[in-house]
């Protein structure tokens, strides 16, 4: 408990943000994903690259092409 009344205090958070969050907006060009999570700072890289491999993994699984600034993404007739 003296733990989250410091994450309370120092990044302004209610019990209700604890839990992992991700937030959608879109631009012109892209769709941007943000995930807010909390994690220690010890594992805070490790916890990154495992979310990371888990949606490379999902998008290949289901087939899900992502489009970069070098592929040229277009409709076959």
């Amino acid at each position: 408990m003296k733990d989250y009344e410091k994450l309370k205090r120092v990044y302004f958070i209610s019990r209700g943000d604890i839990h992992p969050t991700v937030f959608i907006s879109f631009n012109d060009n892209y769709i941007k994903l943000n995930l807010r999570y909390i994690t220690s700072l010890w594992e805070r890289k490790k916890t990154q690259s495992e979310i990371s491999t888990s949606i490379l993994d999902y998008l290949h699984k289901n087939k899900i092409d992502v489009a970069s600034s070098s592929i040229i993404v277009s409709e076959k007739d």
